[in-house]
């Protein structure tokens, strides 16, 4: 796009891949980091979000959408049975 700028958003240590998911208006970002799974950065600052627990020694969760107040969504495998389900984090600045 014309006129447009990018900005790497980060990776948590260990990590060689990232992907950005959305995007609010104040910035916010959401996607996810090679094995670290869902992220959120924040000018800059890289937070791992919380999954539901670990599958076979795994924590596997991803962030697919954010709105304006901070609220994240997406999906989480369960540890007890392995199945995704959806989930919303609750983010504030």
């Amino acid at each position: 796009m014309r006129g447009s700028r990018h900005h790497r958003t980060g990776l948590s240590p260990g990590d060689t891949t990232s992907t950005a998911a959305d995007l609010n208006d104040s910035g916010v970002v959401v996607g996810n980091s090679g094995t670290t799974g869902d992220l959120r950065w924040n000018h800059g600052r890289v937070t791992a979000l919380k999954t539901l627990g670990a599958v076979d020694g795994r924590f596997y969760a991803s962030a697919s959408a954010i709105n304006n107040r901070g609220d994240i969504v997406g999906f989480s495998a369960s540890p007890e049975n392995g199945r995704e389900h959806a989930v919303i984090w609750r983010c504030r600045p």
